[in-house]
């Protein structure tokens, strides 16, 4: 009972750490310091150097299908536009957990919206395109482990809507493969997202293949992606008073 009690008092990525560990014996623990070291590099190399575009086709399991153009600009804190067509969609976000701010059909007054927000008819999120793992990595051990990757189990702060992520990172080039994300507890696994045909756009690796399984929305959604380095970003098309109105093709 006394044991129950201390675990109920605990922060939840505490409870979650001890009853993984519980329930998983062969996790490994490397030494703090080099996993930490390992992910800080990781998340470095997820974070751009330089404006990105890139346009997207988006395939769904229901059969639909959408374009859509992502422009990512790291500078000054960073900044994502993403655009669907042929909603009209439009979106302007911080590349970090918060707030993104939103209008429908290229008109109107932008609304707020969090950025694990599903864009509708995309099973997209805001938070796909930045190192959203980022986070103290005390919390944090390797579950697997081969020549070629590491897999990675991350608690999430329990401000984020996740309660863990399980990360396969190729170790070599240091990018994430697979992306297991959980809710609540670790048997609760809510999307599962890999990452694929890797290409070198100006300094950093980025995928040209995204796959995206929603359990909680039964679906599948599968984005193929063309990017291209920027000498620069449109203007205002990183202003939340003009994004709107600003096209980025």
């Amino acid at each position: 009972m006394r044991y129950l009690l201390i675990m109920t008092r605990a922060p939840r990525s505490l409870v979650l750490f001890l009853l993984l560990m519980v329930a998983s014996p062969s996790g490994v623990f490397a030494s703090p310091g080099d996993l930490a070291a390992f992910l800080s590099r990781a998340e470095r190399m997820a974070t751009l150097s330089g404006p990105v575009k890139a346009k997207i086709a988006i395939s769904r399991s229901d059969g639909s299908e959408s374009q859509a153009v992502l422009v990512i600009d790291p500078s000054e804190g960073g900044r994502q536009f993403l655009h669907v067509k042929p909603s009209g969609w439009k979106s302007l976000a911080p590349l970090a957990w918060g707030k993104a701010s939103v209008v429908k059909n290229g008109s109107g007054k932008p609304v707020k919206m969090d950025v694990d927000t599903v864009v509708p008819g995309t099973d997209l999120r805001l938070m796909e395109f930045f190192a959203f793992w980022a986070k103290d990595y005390t919390m944090t051990f390797i579950s697997d482990e081969s020549r070629l990757e590491k897999t990675v189990s991350l608690y999430a702060a329990d401000e984020q809507p996740y309660s863990l992520y399980v990360i396969s990172f190729d170790k070599a080039k240091l990018v994430p493969l697979t992306i297991k994300y959980y809710r609540e507890n670790f048997t609760n696994l809510v999307r599962l997202r890999t990452n694929s045909d890797y290409k070198m756009v100006g300094s950093r690796p980025l995928p040209g293949k995204v796959v995206i399984q929603d359990y909680s929305e039964n679906s599948t959604t599968t984005l193929n992606l063309v990017w291209e380095t920027l000498s620069e970003v449109p203007e205002g098309l990183t202003d939340v008073d003009s994004f709107h109105a600003v096209s980025a093709d």
